[in-house]
């Protein structure tokens, strides 16, 4: 009985070893695991961050425009035009802005101009692109 417990001498130790490898690689795996969500909930949310700079764009232009045209008199579309505002591009932080681009005015009757713009938001290295369209009517 002496011999065969003299022979389990190193038993220990290599259990020893199994575990500590089982409980690194346990551990390797949870770390990626959570460095690979907080990677995708990151990138989310500059996602979500552009399309809501993007839409703060379109709401932004729209106000512009009805402010400038508020309260005057025009007889014609293309005196509405010439009053319409440059598009903006305004810088929230660092790497975080909005612009309007791509403003056409097409005349769709006598009475009636539509505005169409795109929004860009950016946040970090992501964009959202929305377009837009305004009709004025003159009465």
């Amino acid at each position: 009985m002496m011999k065969h417990l003299k022979n389990e001498r190193g038993a220990a130790l290599v259990l020893t070893i199994m575990i500590i490898t089982l409980m690194l690689l346990f551990t390797l795996t949870l770390t990626y695991q959570v460095m690979n969500t907080r990677k995708q909930v990151e990138t989310t949310e500059e996602t979500i961050e552009a399309r809501s700079l993007a839409e703060m764009g379109v709401t932004y232009y729209q106000t512009l425009v009805d402010e400038t045209l508020d309260g005057q008199e025009f007889e014609t579309i293309q005196d509405v035009v010439n009053k319409l505002p440059e598009p903006p591009e305004k810088t929230i932080e660092n790497n975080t802005y909005f612009e309007i681009t791509n403003v056409t005015q097409n005349e769709i009757s006598e009475d009636e101009l539509e505005i169409t713009f795109t929004s860009i938001g950016t946040a970090q290295d992501r964009t959202a692109e929305i377009e837009q369209s305004i009709t004025i009517t003159l009465e």
